[in-house]
Formats: structure tokens, sequence, C-alpha cells
């Protein structure tokens, strides 16, 4: 009877290590880490412009773009979490988004029309950059079981 018992354990022990090995896995968290911190500095960009005045911060195609960058930012973050063996893809995504933030807040910051070149504009740089240091450690990642030229597979 205690040799069943035992092997039921065994059992139910395979299945509960089966069912979180994915949770487990290798990821790139110095990527994950980065990516998200700047994706939530670009959105904290965004929420205090529209804590300002919404009306004005939705009329401005700035807030929407650093919105809708922040959110990528932070969507590619989360991907390098979840669905780690396409870490390249996901910084990526990550690296463009960053660029093209980045890009936006230094044509804020240099533009001609804008008269109030300040902190807050140099705020904005600060997330993008984040970002892209995080989608550089995403995309350089290796996983521990990896040789070096080895490629792993799309899951």
């Amino acid at each position: 009877m205690s040799h069943s018992l035992a092997h039921s354990v065994q059992h139910v022990k395979y299945h509960i290590i089966a069912k979180f090995a994915s949770v487990v896995q290798p990821r790139p968290t110095l990527g994950i880490i980065l990516s998200l911190v700047g994706g939530a500095f670009t959105l904290s960009l965004a929420t205090l412009t529209a804590s300002m005045n919404l009306t004005v911060a939705l009329a401005n195609p700035l807030f929407d773009f650093t919105l809708v960058m922040g959110l990528v930012i932070c969507s590619g973050g989360s991907l390098l979490y979840f669905r780690p063996r396409r870490h390249s893809a996901w910084g990526a995504i990550i690296l463009i988004a960053s660029l093209v933030d980045l890009t936006g807040s230094f044509y804020f910051l240099y533009s001609p029309f804008n008269g109030t070149a300040n902190l807050f504009t140099l705020f904005a740089s600060v997330g993008p950059l984040v970002g892209l240091a995080g989608s550089l450690a995403g995309i350089n990642w290796k996983s521990p079981h990896q040789s070096p030229n080895q490629q792993l597979p799309p899951t």
C-alpha cells in the first residue's frame, strides 16, 4: 500500500513541476525591468500631461503619441517576460518604439515653436532612454541552455 502511495505522490509532483516549468524558465530579467521602467516613465509623462488639462492633452498629438509609445514599450517588456524565446523580436519592437519616442521628445525639445523648453521636456527623454537600454539588454540576452552560435526554435 505504501508503494502505491509513494508512486501517487511522485506522479503528482511530476505533474506540478511540469505545469510550472514554463514559469521558472530563464528570462532576460534586465531587459524586462528596464523596459517596464522606461515604459512607466513614458506613461507617467503622458499621465502628468493629462492631469493638467485632459481636453488639451487629448487634442495634443504629442500626448497621444507619447501614450501609444509608452504602451508599446510596456507591452514589449511584458512580452519579454511571457515569451522569452522571442526576445530578439520583442527587443526590436521596444528599440523601435523607444527610438521613435526619443525622436519625438527631441523634436519637441528643440522645436522652434517650443518656447518653453524646460525640465518637463527633458523628463520626456528619460523614459525612451531607459526603454532603449532595456531593448538592447533584451536583444543581447542569451539563454543559459543555449550555446553561443545556437538559435532556439520559436514557440
